[in-house]
């Protein structure tokens, strides 16, 4: 996926509240199935319980949204153990328990404002100003240990499968607090679990497999650096909202026939 959204439209877009968009795509048939709506099935499917004990969210190949999210949650009724779930759609296809837990942080999933659908737009607009191309996206949703709030690791990838760039946003500011791209001619990015992920989300052995389902491995993390202060952030969303609150209407004609033809072009 070549990243060609105009990048007014795509500023426009991160401030418009995700209730608002997802109609807008979904009278064309396109499938916004985002991290929040896994996250809804699963808990109307094993319980609100687990809503408090997420560990981990993620999501792969995705194009815009992957088809499928993976959920790993603590068991509410077995403490150390950890439940995984593949979630797609309004059903879970797959489930298993993971041992040998290593400590890490729970997601606050209250304090998640930015949805996967927000991410994405905030991966697409820093990969189109930095003029790199990428065919699809990996999420994931963690805490790590030594962050201020819970972050949306975005790898944007190619068609060879090589990661092109990395992007990671604020779950609850949306603040971008690192944008990375390889240098021409030097290796891609890699795709293995970084420190930091393992320690937000380790599994190390897996038992009592009720169906199987091949794991995936987690993109790197880095540190990420400082992103801007509170007062130029408030004026600047203020001013975006603003602007999408003024010209939604306007623009959601231009929103649906973009994204209905990107994806045909696909």
């Amino acid at each position: 996926m070549k990243s060609s959204i105009p990048a007014s439209l795509v500023a426009a877009l991160v401030a418009i509240p995700l209730f608002l968009l997802s109609p807008l795509l979904a009278a064309d048939g396109i499938d916004v199935q985002s991290a929040r709506g896994a996250l809804q099935t699963l808990s109307q499917t094993k319980g609100a319980d687990y809503l408090g004990r997420v560990m981990m969210v993620e999501g792969r190949y995705g194009n815009h949204q992957p088809k499928a999210w993976r959920i790993l949650a603590l068991d509410p009724q077995k403490p150390g153990q950890l439940r995984e779930f593949m979630v797609n759609g309004d059903r879970i296809d797959s489930e298993r328990t993971l041992l040998a837990w290593k400590q890490g942080r729970r997601v606050p999933l209250r304090e998640v404002m930015v949805d996967s659908v927000d991410a994405f737009l905030h991966a697409d607009l820093a990969a189109k100003d930095a003029k790199v191309g990428f065919d699809r996206l990996d999420y994931q949703l963690v805490m790590p240990t030594d962050a201020t709030e819970p972050l949306w690791l975005v790898t944007l990838v190619n068609k060879a499968g090589d990661a092109v760039g990395e992007v990671h946003v604020g779950a609850r500011t949306g603040i971008v607090t690192r944008k990375a791209w390889p240098k021409p001619g030097a290796p891609a990015l890699s795709l293995e679990p970084s420190e930091a992920v393992q320690k937000a989300s380790a599994p190390v052995k897996q038992v009592n497999i009720e169906k199987k389902v091949k794991s995936t491995p987690a993109p790197t993390v880095a540190n990420s650096s400082p992103g801007p202060d509170a007062a130029s952030l408030k004026e600047t969303s203020g001013q975006i909202l603003e602007g999408a609150r003024q010209g939604i209407i306007r623009t959601s004609g231009s929103v649906r026939d973009f994204l209905k033809k990107g994806l045909q072009e696909k």
